[in-house]
Protein backbone atom coordinates (compact mmCIF):
# COMPACT_ATOMS: atom_id res chain seq x y z
CA UNK A 1 0.00 0.00 0.00
CA UNK A 2 0.92 3.72 -1.00
CA UNK A 3 -0.01 7.03 -0.15
CA UNK A 4 -0.90 9.25 -3.30
CA UNK A 5 -1.37 12.75 -2.78
CA UNK A 6 -3.09 14.69 -5.15
CA UNK A 7 -2.22 18.89 -6.05
CA UNK A 8 -3.85 21.23 -4.19
CA UNK A 9 -3.59 24.72 -3.85
CA UNK A 10 -3.67 26.98 -1.03
CA UNK A 11 -4.93 30.51 -1.61
CA UNK A 12 -3.87 33.68 0.46
CA UNK A 13 -6.22 35.78 2.31
CA UNK A 14 -7.42 38.55 3.17
CA UNK A 15 -4.29 39.21 5.44
CA UNK A 16 -2.10 38.88 3.07
CA UNK A 17 -3.54 40.48 0.10
CA UNK A 18 -3.37 44.00 2.53
CA UNK A 19 -0.26 43.33 3.55
CA UNK A 20 1.01 43.19 -0.02
CA UNK A 21 -1.10 46.75 -0.03
CA UNK A 22 0.98 48.49 2.14
CA UNK A 23 4.28 47.17 1.23
CA UNK A 24 3.50 48.72 -2.00
CA UNK A 25 2.64 52.09 -0.89
CA UNK A 26 5.55 51.61 1.84
CA UNK A 27 7.90 51.08 -1.56
CA UNK A 28 6.93 54.40 -3.21
CA UNK A 29 8.70 56.73 -1.34
CA UNK A 30 7.25 59.71 -3.38
CA UNK A 31 4.22 58.48 -2.22
CA UNK A 32 5.65 58.21 1.52
CA UNK A 33 7.39 61.47 1.78
CA UNK A 34 3.70 63.40 0.08
CA UNK A 35 1.84 61.73 3.08
CA UNK A 36 3.92 62.79 5.61
CA UNK A 37 3.98 66.20 4.32
CA UNK A 38 0.01 66.21 4.48
CA UNK A 39 -0.02 66.43 0.71
CA UNK A 40 -3.15 66.13 -0.73
CA UNK A 41 -2.39 64.46 -4.00
CA UNK A 42 -1.07 61.68 -1.84
CA UNK A 43 -3.77 61.08 0.13
CA UNK A 44 -6.12 60.48 -2.61
CA UNK A 45 -3.64 58.10 -4.27
CA UNK A 46 -3.14 56.63 -1.08
CA UNK A 47 -6.88 56.19 -1.14
CA UNK A 48 -7.79 54.65 -4.44
CA UNK A 49 -4.67 52.39 -3.20
CA UNK A 50 -6.29 51.23 -0.56
CA UNK A 51 -9.90 51.40 -1.83
CA UNK A 52 -8.43 48.98 -5.23
CA UNK A 53 -6.46 46.49 -2.90
CA UNK A 54 -9.41 45.90 -0.70
CA UNK A 55 -11.72 44.84 -3.82
CA UNK A 56 -13.73 47.93 -3.10
CA UNK A 57 -15.37 50.48 -5.71
CA UNK A 58 -15.00 53.83 -5.23
CA UNK A 59 -18.35 55.90 -4.87
CA UNK A 60 -19.10 58.98 -6.92
CA UNK A 61 -19.26 60.48 -3.90
CA UNK A 62 -15.95 59.30 -2.75
CA UNK A 63 -14.27 60.06 -6.39
CA UNK A 64 -15.55 63.76 -6.02
CA UNK A 65 -13.97 64.26 -2.71
CA UNK A 66 -10.36 62.55 -4.55
CA UNK A 67 -11.13 65.04 -6.95
CA UNK A 68 -10.87 67.80 -4.82
CA UNK A 69 -7.32 66.54 -3.09
CA UNK A 70 -6.15 65.72 -6.71
CA UNK A 71 -7.01 69.77 -7.25
CA UNK A 72 -4.61 70.24 -4.13
CA UNK A 73 -7.70 71.19 -2.51
CA UNK A 74 -6.27 71.43 1.57
CA UNK A 75 -7.03 67.90 3.25
CA UNK A 76 -9.21 69.37 6.39
CA UNK A 77 -11.35 71.43 4.30
CA UNK A 78 -12.13 68.71 2.14
CA UNK A 79 -12.68 66.44 5.42
CA UNK A 80 -14.91 69.54 6.55
CA UNK A 81 -17.07 69.61 3.39
CA UNK A 82 -17.25 65.45 3.40
CA UNK A 83 -18.50 66.10 6.91
CA UNK A 84 -20.88 68.39 6.40
CA UNK A 85 -22.43 67.13 3.29
CA UNK A 86 -22.77 63.81 5.21
CA UNK A 87 -25.01 65.65 8.01
CA UNK A 88 -26.98 67.34 5.18
CA UNK A 89 -27.79 63.48 3.88
CA UNK A 90 -29.41 62.67 7.55
CA UNK A 91 -26.03 60.92 8.57
CA UNK A 92 -24.86 63.59 11.05
CA UNK A 93 -25.98 63.25 14.72
CA UNK A 94 -28.98 65.12 16.06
Amino acid sequence: MSRLFSRFSIGKGEFYQRKGIYEDILGDHQLVRGLTANDPRAMAEWSRRMSHGAGEDITPESEEILGKLDAGEPIDKVASEAKAAMGDLGGGEA
